[in-house]
């Protein structure tokens, strides 16, 4: 049977967002030394990120470039400056002990060289199997923002769910990036 708009169809496969996490990491396991006594699950907080309830990260970086041109001639020249970046973090204010250790980490300038945060994408399908056979052995990929820094929060609450919703935005010198070997 055709497809009602003509389209060819073919299932690629499924995955999960299982995988997915926030680490905050602060000189060694500093940050997280100091929540410990919050959690009973040991992989909470070995991942320094779970408890802040985080509901939404963005991320934009960029780099300067000057565009030049030369008196006589029809070349351009481009010269590259400095990086920056910008994180937007959504989240629901939870567990006190956690976020006062987040804001001092992260919101001091002066651990800014120690302020990294890692966002991880496991390259898990479902059950923990590669997508496809073609796909068998892909990497996951960890996103490192280095030298971060709080540089303002907002707060609000609805009446409807009384919830408090707080965004922190997070300016950050360096974005890594590397692979990381899924088990296929």
């Amino acid at each position: 049977m055709a497809d009602l708009f003509n389209r060819s169809d073919a299932f690629g496969g499924s995955f999960s967002g299982d995988e997915v996490s926030i680490t905050f990491a602060a000189r060694g396991t500093e940050l997280i030394d100091r929540v410990a006594g919050d959690f009973d699950n040991t992989q909470a907080t070995s991942r320094g990120g779970v408890g802040l309830l985080v509901q939404n990260l963005g991320v934009n970086y960029a780099q300067q470039i000057s565009q030049l041109w030369e008196l006589g001639s029809n070349r351009t020249y481009y010269v590259a400056g400095r990086t920056n970046g910008n994180a937007n973090m959504q989240r629901v204010m939870g567990p006190t002990r956690i976020i006062q250790a987040f804001y001092n980490t992260f919101g001091d300038a002066c651990n800014a060289d120690a302020n990294i945060l890692e966002l991880s994408l496991g390259g898990a399908a479902c059950g923990g199997e590669a997508l496809t056979e073609e796909l068998a052995g892909e990497t996951g990929y960890d996103f490192l923002l280095k030298f971060c820094v709080i540089n303002n929060i907002g707060f609000n609450v609805a009446a409807a769910n009384m919830m408090i919703n707080e965004a922190i935005a997070i300016m950050f010198g360096s974005l890594n990036w590397q692979e990381d070997e899924v088990a296929a």
